[in-house]
């Protein structure tokens, strides 16, 4: 989407491939069993809008605004967390017309998951720019441009 590459592809040509193993019981262990946690992308997207339009629409508002949105992913441990937040600060620059949006995620032990490599490995900035005035339309589209690559990279990272 916007141009980028997949983050991930499939190997679909092998569909059994895919299957998970049983033990010799017949039970799955519990490593084996589906992974049930996602993020939501259309409720992070339309929170982050909610929450920072008016901000980047009015343009001269200088305080910073923060969203959160609890989500459950895979940790930097590898293991299953409930509790993981993820935090989008919009913060307006001292000198330009433009907010800087920075995105992070936490685990439930409140540590910060470091994803920068992965993000940069795939060409996703963890801060991004946001020019801001103009009609609704316009800042809405700007936003969109710089949340969607983020929540889809997420979306990615945090169920593999």
């Amino acid at each position: 989407m916007y141009g980028s590459a997949p983050l991930l592809a499939l190997n679909m040509s092998k569909p059994r491939a895919l299957k998970r193993a049983h033990s010799a019981s017949g039970e799955q262990s519990l490593n084996k069993q589906p992974f049930v946690c996602e993020v939501p992308y259309d409720e992070i997207i339309n929170g982050a809008m909610e929450k920072f339009l008016p901000l980047v629409y009015v343009c001269t508002d200088g305080r910073e605004v923060v969203y959160e949105h609890q989500i459950c992913g895979l940790n930097d441990l590898k293991h299953v967390d409930r509790n993981m937040t993820i935090v989008i600060t919009c913060s307006r620059s001292l000198y330009g017309s433009f907010f800087y949006l920075h995105f992070r995620v936490f685990d439930a032990r409140g540590q910060a998951l470091k994803l920068w490599k992965l993000m940069a490995d795939v060409g996703i900035p963890a801060r991004r720019e946001v020019a801001c005035g103009g009609s609704q339309g316009s800042v809405r589209e700007r936003l969109l441009c710089a949340l969607a690559p983020w929540v889809l990279f997420l979306q990615s990272a945090l169920s593999a």
